[in-house]
């Protein structure tokens, strides 16, 4: 290796993380394989991310040994927030071992039909004396609510907490306590100083933080798992987050019990939280797909849609819970105590969701599952204002400085106020609910009193010690609407005087209905909307999101799809090519369950062509972009070439107009890639056998074949598979890095035949005058082809879809 031409091709600038995949998977002398497991450490975070499929493949007996050694290293660095550089001598008994986990190690989570929260649950031993097992990962808090008792809380007049019918009025701020000593000013003194840690200075307001924690932990003890679910409408035998996620304050006092100041102590403390974190995580998945396949019992829709409202109720007012706990001890790092869905890999990890939108979710139709829509908002709640930037700057806390360093007195004093404010906004919406049944009545005068009023942390511990157990669980988690959407007004002002400006003008008016009619409200302004009547809209990292969920596929084969075309996507970009690709994210959480991107903005041809009976693609089209018909058809065209690349190479089946997505801006997209590569429906008929659908409703938005247009068309398809030959290895190591340790669909008919006949399709054997007329007869057999055609009429006879 010393001085050789292979060294100076891995330090050199062009030894990029494909090259160091394919080096990695081919080369076999120990070495090499040395040097490159070594470098693999000074991979940025996407390249591996981007390769971790290749690492999770199904269950393979001579690899086990090594997939679990590599598991129990992922858990260890997580939960002890390390990484262990330089120990693969702990790992594996030599050079070769290691470079056989990387190429084909397997997560057992995915090798089974179950969820990753039944599999193995992440332990820590922190020395730490508890009231329960230290490290223990996090259990069924129901069982424990039946085993352990809450002594009765003492209210403010000395008594027992009582469930009194009298109604609740929230305290009114800054208020202080009869018997304290305290004026509201040493309360403010107190609070600009040390607002969070109150252990070692002002007594009475330590016994007030108390007092209010301990009344909320007997308010969670009010009432049963069960009773919540019922107050909720709740199916039995749909998952409860208070059994499946454990109870909320519970789970966080224990942690408090003990005053530990010892910096080994905390750090301690901080991995057992690190430990349930990711607990929690496995759990609240395993809660989603649960309900995924609940979902399917129930055959009537309106039940269906029911079921999910309640379920995602219940979770709602788990959050709320929390959320509650958490302001009122005011300590962080706040993310560990909440809940993360980690889909988009550049999204900032330290989110948490705060509110699942059951107005925004919806059920898709489906013959055998019943999978969903999940549209819920999330923010990093540890987010910290930079006072010396300007106001609309935002800094966000790192992972190492949250996980390894104390918050300082600023840092604690602003999450905490943030944090305070937003709860104390959502209790007394709740408060006032009970009051006015109309949401907007409420959302309008809490936006009046906080004008007028600013939360304090006393603030809020002087309203949970006022709530009774009766008014606790009448709390709705359920946020107001946001205001509804206005229609823009439609109106011609100068109609009469200028035709012409009057008939362009007609034309963008009746351009924007269709398109409302067809997509609907712009998800940009749903977001608005929902922003605008979010009490966390004041955090820079508040954000809305939308997942699908499908519970009962494996989405691996999905994975591998979106990773190819992402590269696709990559060699066109860098050629310079117009050719537009959309890599859906995915993420798998089993073998049989995961969350899919939501594409935003878009509905499916079937969809669209429903709306308006006896209408082609190019009629509605032409239509609905009237206003920029040359941009949009440019972008289908784009688009249409890119993806029939994409399907010719991966020979992409079941190409109905279910499962092409058109987006508002023109662009078509191609979902479902459950049949690719050597795999068809029909029990593997190969009944379609074109290279990719081009049939005659596609030409005509195109403008037929004598226009310009299909030429446009023509030139970009051939130009993108002359490119993507040149970078044909870039694809084909995507499938072969998975052919050995997977038994996807796509690999039925054997290694040797897919990949065999996959780099066959690149004519890399041709030369390039030679590969241009394959280019064109694959183009002119698509064109209306035969069995395409009947292919759209079976699944319109049988299935429906136009």
């Amino acid at each position: 290796m010393s001085g050789g031409s292979l060294l100076r091709l891995f330090q050199s600038e062009y030894f990029d993380a494909h090259l160091h995949m394919h080096y990695l998977l081919r080369m076999e002398q120990s070495g090499v394989q040395d040097y490159l497991v070594n470098e693999l450490y000074k991979m940025t975070d996407d390249d591996v991310d981007f390769y971790l499929p290749q690492l999770s493949q199904d269950k393979t007996p001579e690899l086990y040994e090594n997939a679990m050694a590599m598991l129990n290293l992922c858990e260890a660095a997580m939960v002890n927030s390390t990484v262990a550089v330089g120990k693969t001598d702990e790992v594996a008994d030599g050079p070769p071992r290691v470079q056989r986990m990387l190429r084909s190690s397997s997560d057992p989570n995915l090798q089974s039909n179950r969820a990753p929260s039944e599999g193995r649950a992440l332990k820590s031993k922190p020395r730490v004396r508890r009231s329960r097992t230290p490290g223990a990962p996090i259990q069924s808090r129901e069982r424990r609510h039946t085993e352990e008792s809450v002594p009765p809380t003492p209210t403010d007049e000395g008594g027992e907490l009582q469930s009194g019918e009298a109604r609740f009025h929230p305290p009114p701020r800054r208020q202080v306590s009869e018997d304290s000593s305290l004026t509201e000013d040493d309360v403010e003194e107190h609070e600009a100083a040390t607002p969070v840690d109150m252990r070692t200075s002002l007594p009475e307001v330590e016994a007030l933080k108390a007092a209010a924690v301990r009344h909320l932990a007997a308010l969670e003890q009010s009432s049963t798992v069960a009773e919540r679910g019922q107050a909720l409408d709740l199916p039995s035998s749909c998952p409860n987050a208070y059994r499946n996620l454990g109870l909320p304050v519970a789970s966080v006092l224990s942690e408090e019990e003990d005053v530990l100041d010892d910096e080994r102590v905390r750090e301690c403390l901080m991995k057992k939280r690190r430990c349930e974190y990711f607990n929690m995580q496995n759990q609240l998945v395993s809660l989603i797909m649960t309900l995924s396949g609940v979902l399917t019992s129930f055959v009537d829709k309106a039940e269906r849609k029911d079921a999910l409202a309640a379920t995602f109720s219940v979770l709602n007012r788990w959050l709320l819970d929390r959320r509650v706990c958490m302001a009122a001890l005011a300590e962080g790092p706040l993310f560990l105590l909440g809940t993360h869905i980690p889909l988009w890999r550049h999204q900032d990890s330290l989110h948490q969701i705060l509110y699942v939108h059951v107005d925004l979710c919806r059920i898709f139709t489906s013959a055998t599952r019943a999978p969903f829509l999940m549209t819920y908002e999330s923010a990093n709640l540890d987010e910290v204002l930079d006072e010396e930037a300007s106001s609309s700057t935002n800094a966000h806390i790192s992972h190492q400085t949250l996980l390894h360093q104390p918050m300082t007195a600023a840092v604690q004093r602003s999450v905490a106020t943030r944090l305070t404010g937003c709860v104390m906004t959502e209790l007394r919406r709740a408060a006032a609910a009970e009051e006015s049944p109309d949401p907007a009545d409420t959302v309008n005068a809490e936006r009046s009193d906080e004008g007028d009023h600013p939360c304090s942390l006393q603030d809020l511990h002087h309203f949970i010690k006022q709530v009774t157990p009766d008014h606790w669980r009448s709390f709705s988690s359920r946020m107001p609407k946001a205001p509804a959407r206005e229609e823009p007004e439609l109106t011609s002002t100068e109609a009469d005087r200028k035709p012409l400006r009057a008939a362009a003008k007609q034309r963008r008016d009746l351009a924007a209905r269709t398109r409302q009619q067809i997509w609907g409200e712009a998800w940009k302004d749903k977001v608005e909307r929902v922003r605008v009547a979010s009490p966390y809209s004041r955090y820079a990292s508040w954000s809305l999101n939308a997942v699908m969920v499908k519970g009962g596929d494996d989405l691996r084969q999905e994975l591998l799809a979106s990773q190819i075309i992402e590269q696709f996507s990559a060699i066109f970009q860098e050629a310079g090519l117009p050719l537009w690709l959309k890599a859906t994210k995915v993420l798998v959480t089993s073998s049989t369950n995961g969350f899919l991107e939501f594409i935003q903005d878009s509905i499916s041809v079937d969809a669209m062509k429903k709306l308006y009976p006896g209408k082609t693609l190019a009629d509605i089209f032409r239509v609905a972009f009237a206003d920029r018909l040359f941009e949009a058809k440019k972008n289908f065209i784009e688009s249409s070439a890119a993806y029939s690349l994409v399907v010719y190479f991966l020979q992409v089946k079941d190409r109905h107009n279910g499962n092409l997505m058109l987006l508002t801006s023109g662009h078509v997209v191609h979902i479902d890639f459950g049949f690719m590569l050597s795999n068809s429906p029909g029990g593997n008929m190969a009944f379609e056998n074109s290279p990719f659908k081009l049939t005659q409703e596609i030409l005509d938005v195109m403008d037929g074949e004598c226009s310009e247009q299909y030429e446009y068309f023509r030139t970009l398809l051939i130009r993108g598979f002359l490119e993507a030959r040149k970078h044909m290895d870039r694809i084909v190591l995507q499938v072969r890095m998975m052919l050995t340790g997977s038994k996807m669909p796509c690999f039925r008919e054997g290694a040797d035949f897919v990949l065999s006949t996959l780099q066959d399709r690149f004519f890399c054997n041709l030369t390039e005058e030679a590969c241009i007329e394959k280019i064109v007869e694959l183009i002119d057999t698509s064109v209306n082809n035969w069995r395409t055609i009947q292919y759209d009429n079976y699944q319109r006879l049988v299935n429906g879809i136009l």
